[in-house]
């Protein structure tokens, strides 16, 4: 994996990007993201519901890279989706040097057991628009919301926006 830091992706983020054609966002603030082929493979089985997801597994973003160790993901397949499973065995062994996308709960808490650095989808949305690539962050979020059926506690969207001084942009 090199020495500089690996930004790896789980299925819902680009699901979420994708559905609202903005895997642009992830491409300007990442660069090149690595996913495994549990990843592809998820996102192809779901291009009968989110037809944008085939296009995201076909972006030259991505860079598909197999875990190593089988015995790991194995085992993390017991708690987590397969797509999960691969990209915190790829993250594992690198701590410090990647970077995680993953939105799943489970999945964070695995990550925070390996001291593996994590973001979701919102955290890619705030650095965003941080770095000055989109003015706000709401717009976007009810667009994954309803294009991807990006699912969030309504109580936490509606504190999220007040929080970003974005009110305007409560659905």
């Amino acid at each position: 994996m090199g020495s500089g830091r690996v930004v790896i992706c789980n299925t819902s983020p680009l699901i979420n990007f994708s559905q609202i054609d903005r895997m642009d966002l992830l491409g300007d603030l990442f660069g090149e993201i690595t996913v495994p082929p549990a990843v592809l493979d998820e996102l192809r089985a779901k291009r009968d519901i989110f037809p944008k997801a085939t296009a995201a597994a076909d972006s030259p973003l991505l860079r598909v890279v197999e875990p190593r160790n089988a015995e790991v993901v194995s085992t993390l397949t017991y708690e987590l989706h397969p797509g999960e499973s691969e990209c915190l065995a790829l993250a594992i062994n690198h701590p410090g040097q990647v970077l995680l996308i993953v939105d799943d709960l489970a999945a964070r808490a695995v990550a925070s057991q390996h001291q593996v650095a994590f973001t979701g989808t919102i955290g890619c949305l705030s650095l965003a628009r941080q770095r000055g690539l989109i003015s706000r962050d709401g717009p976007l979020l009810n667009q994954m919301r309803q294009a991807a059926r990006f699912w969030l506690n309504e109580n936490f969207v509606n504190s999220l926006l007040v929080e970003l001084n974005e009110r305007d942009s409560l659905s």
